[in-house]
């Protein structure tokens, strides 16, 4: 029996008309920033550090005997914040 996943997503909100001007333009200095480096080793983007008020928590996972660690990181000035970032990270 197939696994279903409880994530759903609307790909049609990815699509290129949905990319704003900002987006493209950081994803272009990216691009040029990696274009003529080397394949291996090293980057020119800093690498990233852990904040110190980042909070750990644990997510369920559809295994019970195990949790999925996660990092939760909350605006500086504690206002809310105008949008998230989600990473899934393949392991490894």
């Amino acid at each position: 029996m197939p696994l279903t996943s409880d994530i759903n997503f609307t790909t049609s909100k990815f699509t290129g008309e949905n990319i704003t001007d900002e987006a493209e333009k950081l994803n272009e200095h990216l691009k040029a920033l990696t274009r003529n480096g080397p394949m291996k080793d090293i980057c020119p983007i800093p690498a990233p550090h852990a904040l110190e008020r980042a909070m750990a928590a644990m997510m369920p996972s559809r295994e019970p005997e195990r949790g999925i660690p996660v990092s939760v990181h909350l605006p500086d000035n504690g206002t809310p914040s105008e949008g998230i970032f989600l990473h899934f990270h393949g392991g490894g």
